[in-house]
């Protein structure tokens, strides 16, 4: 226990280190086995209305149940920490039918997790509206890895390109 609490110190003396004006601790619950869907939910010690957006978001995009926001005062992330903060319980690991769609559904959950942190701190998404292209092809050192651009903006290594 003491290597946790040492853990958690450090994780919170790193939050209030640092210019924000949110936390964020994002993890995967656990309860007991089964083959059956659990959900997400969001904890918060002060921010409730932050949190019912953000498990709504997930729970919507990839179609995880929503067990909604939940109250804790408890947990030394949410009550320590000197900003806002909510922690993230994305799906429960040992059910089956959440662990598929944690795996299926990784970039929507971490879209709309984005998303709505994203709407409450007042960042706008950039719009591209013009891409030039290099006026002739440009060669690629057989040692670098090559990138592709998913649906979202985002850019990718490839899978099995050394």
């Amino acid at each position: 226990m003491n290597i946790n609490r040492n853990f958690l110190y450090t994780i919170v003396d790193y939050h209030n280190g640092k210019k924000r004006e949110l936390d964020v601790s994002v993890h995967l619950n656990a309860s007991k086995k089964t083959d059956k869907p659990v959900g997400v939910e969001c904890l918060y010690y002060d921010a409730k209305a932050l949190s019912v957006k953000v498990s709504a978001a997930i729970s919507e995009a990839p179609g995880l149940k929503d067990r909604g926001a939940k109250e804790r005062k408890d947990l030394y992330f949410l009550n320590a920490t000197s900003e806002p903060a909510i922690l993230i319980e994305v799906c429960f690991v040992d059910s089956k039918a959440d662990a598929k769609i944690y795996n299926d559904k990784f970039e929507e959950i971490c879209q709309a997790i984005a998303s709505v942190i994203a709407n409450e701190l007042g960042y706008k998404k950039k719009e591209i509206t013009t891409v030039s292209k290099p006026s002739k092809p440009v060669s690629k050192p057989s040692n670098t890895e090559e990138y592709y651009k998913n649906g979202t903006g985002l850019y990718r290594i490839k899978k099995g390109i050394r």
